[in-house]
């Protein structure tokens, strides 16, 4: 089970963080169900979730993930069986569309939440403000071949903890 844990810090409290899904329930996964991908890891099949932020008073909007980082940076640790990568796409301030950027990346339509780094909404490299965020996140969660040949796992689980950065 994905559980994904939404928060909002501080001054962020002036605002409102909804996820359409916050518990991704994959429920009882059979071998022949995976979907092999190269490098040794078989893909469970990715889900889209909307992401929104309603807040009282125009803001800047920066997100970040939290949780256990897997042995790929840019993943969360899946339990001990594989990761799972987080990626923001669609993104609108006040129903105008914007890219996203984080560090050591350039501004695009689609980029990965990676543990621990914040995501900004920009127009031209610059913050945009608003009073609504909103997004689609995929879930792509990936497991590793040897899991495909073990019968009886234990849950797969991972929380996230989604949260909307103060400026």
């Amino acid at each position: 089970m994905l559980r994904l844990l939404l928060m909002l810090p501080g001054a962020a409290g002036a605002c409102e963080i909804q996820i359409s899904q916050p518990n991704v329930d994959y429920g009882r996964v059979r071998p022949s169900e995976l979907m092999p991908r190269s490098g040794g890891a078989a893909e469970l099949g990715a889900r889209t979730l909307s992401l929104s932020v309603d807040c009282t008073a125009p803001r800047a909007f920066a997100l970040q993930a939290d949780g256990p980082v897997a042995h790929d940076p840019e993943s969360f640790s899946f339990s001990e069986h594989g990761d799972v990568r987080l990626t923001l796409f669609d993104a609108r301030v006040d129903d105008r569309a914007v890219s996203l950027e984080r560090d050591q990346a350039s501004p695009a339509l689609a980029m990965l939440l990676p543990p621990s780094v914040s995501v900004r909404a920009v127009d031209g490299g610059r913050p945009v403000e608003g009073k609504r965020f909103t997004a689609q996140l995929r879930v792509n969660p990936r497991l590793t071949t040897s899991v495909q040949r073990v019968s009886d796992l234990e849950p797969l689980r991972l929380d996230a903890l989604i949260s909307l950065l103060d400026p």
